[in-house]
This record gives C-alpha cells, sequence and structure tokens, in this order.
C-alpha cells in the first residue's frame, strides 16, 4: 500500500513536470506571436501614421496657398483703389502742364 502512494505521487510529479513544461512551451510560442504581431502592428502604424502626416502636409499647403491667393488679391484690390484715388484729381493738372508745354510756358 505504501508502494501504491509512492508510485501514485511519483505519477502525479511526472504529470506536473510535463504539464508546467507544455505551459512554459505554450507561453514562449504565445510570446513569440505576440512579439511578431507587435512588429506588424508598429510598422502598420508608422505607414498610417506616415500617411497621415503627408495628407495633412498637402492640406496645410493647400489652405496657405488659398489664404495667399486672397490676401493677394485684397491686396492687388487696395492698391487699385489707392491708385484711383491718387489719379482722381490729376487730370486738372496734366492739362495745365500738357498745355504750358505746348504754348511753350515751361
Amino acid at each position: 500500500m505504501t508502494e501504491e502512494i509512492i508510485r501514485s505521487i511519483a505519477e502525479a510529479e511526472s504529470k506536473a513536470v510535463e504539464i508546467r513544461n507544455r505551459a512554459s512551451e505554450e507561453a514562449a510560442a504565445t510570446a513569440a506571436r505576440a512579439e511578431i504581431r507587435a512588429a506588424e502592428i508598429e510598422k502598420s502604424s508608422e505607414e498610417v501614421c506616415k500617411a497621415y502626416r503627408e495628407t495633412q502636409l498637402k492640406a496645410a499647403e493647400a489652405d496657405a496657398e488659398k489664404e495667399y491667393r486672397a490676401a493677394l488679391a485684397e491686396k492687388g484690390e487696395e492698391a487699385r483703389r489707392y491708385a484711383e484715388r491718387l489719379l482722381k484729381g490729376t487730370d486738372i493738372f496734366v492739362s495745365r502742364i500738357v498745355g504750358r508745354i505746348t504754348r511753350g510756358d515751361c
């Protein structure tokens, strides 16, 4: 009876070692798969971030170009109005100068 108990304990210990070894192997395999998947996710994330950055950069450039064109048009219009104001009263002076030149009063 004692031998049976000892044999039963030895078998149980042997099974426990097998279970522990299998669990260690499975844990190592799971860790390896996790590392591979993490590397894939990292690569994919880098690509997504790079594409997002390029898209945002192009959008920012387009917005800046649009604002530049609008500011240029606005300042061009301001310059045109300013020139009109300056030239508005010059007709009289130009006529006088042309008259003096043509009459020889210079």
